[in-house]
């Protein structure tokens, strides 16, 4: 018992990382200083993976002594968009001493986490004096926060006077728009003589969100002749309707057939727009556009916790005409339910209807279970083939490998919930010992990673579970 408990020991890091349920636990291992730096970074990767990341929890390791995990906890702090993190931003942005790479960093991360009334003037600030990474990062934050896409070249360092000019022009445009709002600062971007402004503009629209701003992109885009500028606005189109319709940017030489397809996409955006597109669209509104590339794209968005009202229209959305929309439905209901029943998204319309038969009928009973209840049901199933779908009726017979993914996925989900009511649940399949066969199967049908998750679940609630994975994991025999 001595040498199980030094296992545990040893494991207890492995197996709290099994658990993306709060992604503090993860940075917990980050922020380990005397940890190896690999192991360090798969620990942050593993907590951006896990979401709800709170900047109280990514400050502890800001100011860590390793400047490489210091310059990864920066880009991962770019890549999220936490206001409570933007004046820590700035006032790290505005120390001289802070390494070039780092500053770089900070400047993109402004540009996601501080108010951009106070975010440009810093970013202003950091172009003289700087280096060309910093002085990139500045612009490209400037670009996505105001819409204005020209720059001097020698902004990045290059000819006699490399700063001079870049700095006097964004001073200049800062005096000359500091009380505007920034949706002002975009739209009158989009406005710009520059086509560099006017696709910037568009970008920064875009990345913000503003669906008022659906309007004036239209009246843009329906005036725009550079091709580059188009597509930027087709793209800003898409987004912000989620109606992703085909665009041809260039025109070319057949110039009726392009503005055939250029008043096709407008009336679309258009339609959009007339019937009430400014209001959130709901998942069974996206659903219903015309174009399988929009429903697709919905569906590839539904986040994991849409709820209950979402599995229900993802089912449904299995019966769409077009393939790559059965696809991203299914591929939703993984994420939403963190198991799926077989689909062949790709099969004849007759195995299609079946399989979505049993779908149908198994949301009906599932509905009005709680979510652990039907994770648990999955990982206890009484043998590798699941009631209802392997008979003659669907036309498929489903490979072992397949029924025990989902249950490894389902399990996997458990631990995630941290669960330890479906752990006292799951218990007795494991603990009268390795080998003796119980509701049709024993630890050593799962596969090895999905055994530790076992132990880590079952370790919270009964460790005697816990201990006996972990022998047959190290080849044991029993107590």
């Amino acid at each position: 018992m001595r040498f199980v408990a030094l296992v545990l020991l040893l494991l207890a890091p492995a197996l709290s990382a099994q658990q993306p349920r709060a992604a503090r636990d993860f940075l917990k291992h980050a922020f380990e200083a005397e940890a190896p730096l690999p192991r360090r970074m798969a620990a942050l990767q593993q907590a951006e993976r896990a979401g709800g990341i709170a900047y109280d929890d990514l400050a502890a390791g800001m100011d860590d002594a390793d400047p490489g995990f210091r310059v990864a906890l920066l880009r991962l702090l770019a890549r999220l968009k936490l206001p409570e993190a933007g004046s820590d931003v700035l006032s790290r942005l505005g120390n001289r001493s802070v390494e070039a790479q780092e500053r770089a960093w900070l400047a993109r991360a402004a540009a996601n986490t501080a108010a951009p009334e106070k975010a440009v003037p810093a970013l202003v600030d950091l172009l003289p004096g700087s280096d060309g990474q910093e002085r990139l990062a500045a612009l490209e934050s400037l670009s996505r926060l105001t819409g204005v896409g020209r720059a001097p070249v020698r902004l990045l360092g290059i000819g006699s006077e490399p700063e001079g000019d870049a700095v006097a022009f964004w001073r200049q445009w800062w005096n000359e728009h500091q009380h505007e709002t920034p949706a002002q600062w975009q739209l009158a971007a989009l406005g710009s003589r520059q086509p560099r402004d006017r696709g910037a503009a568009a970008r920064a629209l875009a990345d913000a969100g503003r669906r008022d701003a659906v309007p004036a992109l239209l009246a843009r885009l329906r005036a725009e002749d550079a091709s580059g500028v188009r597509e930027a606005l087709a793209r800003a189109l898409s987004r912000l309707t989620g109606r992703r319709v085909p665009y041809q940017a260039w025109a070319g030489d057949d110039v009726a057939t392009w503005q055939t397809q250029h008043d096709a996409a407008v009336k679309a955006w258009q339609d959009w727009w007339d019937a009430g597109g400014a209001e959130p669209r709901t998942l069974a509104q996206q659903l219903s556009a015309p174009e399988a590339a929009s429903r697709a794209e919905a569906l590839r968005a539904v986040a994991a916790d849409a709820g209950d009202a979402a599995i229900g229209l993802c089912i449904e959305a299995l019966a769409d005409p077009a393939a790559g929309v059965r696809v991203a439905a299914w591929n939703a209901l993984a994420r939403l339910l963190g198991f799926a029943w077989p689909f062949e998204a790709g099969g004849a319309p007759e195995l299609r209807d079946r399989q979505l038969v049993r779908w149908r009928a198994w949301w009906a009973v599932a509905r009005e279970q709680t979510p652990g209840a039907r994770l648990l049901a999955v990982v206890v199933e009484p043998a590798f083939a699941p009631p209802g779908w392997n008979d003659a009726d669907t036309g498929v017979t489903e490979a072992a490998e397949g029924a025990m993914g989902r249950r490894a996925a389902a399990l996997r989900r458990l631990v995630a919930m941290g669960d330890t009511a479906a752990g006292e649940a799951v218990l007795p399949m494991f603990e009268r010992g390795v080998g003796e066969l119980e509701r049709g199967h024993d630890v050593a049908d799962f596969p090895g990673n999905v055994q530790l998750q076992m132990a880590w679940l079952l370790g919270r609630t009964r460790p005697k579970g816990a201990v006996t994975i972990l022998r047959a994991r190290l080849g044991l025999k029993a107590d």
